[in-house]
């Protein structure tokens, strides 16, 4: 039982390590990160918080797919987006 204890809390750890080191490449996102990862870079479903917040899709470390990113000032907008910038149908809010 104490070494299946032990193998628990390494696997936790090792996961946690390597949550940790995934990216986020847009400089005003860079902070907080949760979500998916690949190859150390933020991949998947995510929320990255830095002075802005992004919530959505991401690609190598980018927003790419459908999002919703808020400025600091309040300003946000949702939809697509590739590589880091909107594109597409979305919608632009600002305050």
């Amino acid at each position: 039982m104490r070494i299946f204890s032990v193998l628990i809390l390494l696997a936790f750890f090792s996961f946690y390590s390597r949550a940790q080191s995934c990216t986020v490449s847009v400089p005003a996102l860079q902070g907080t990160y949760t979500g998916d990862c690949k190859k150390d870079k933020a991949n998947g479903k995510g929320t990255a918080t830095g002075t802005d917040t992004y919530t959505g899709d991401f690609k190598n470390g980018y927003p790419d797919g459908i999002g919703k990113y808020t400025w600091k000032n309040g300003d946000w907008y949702e939809g697509g987006w590739k590589h880091g910038q909107f594109e597409g149908k979305g919608i632009l809010n600002k305050y």
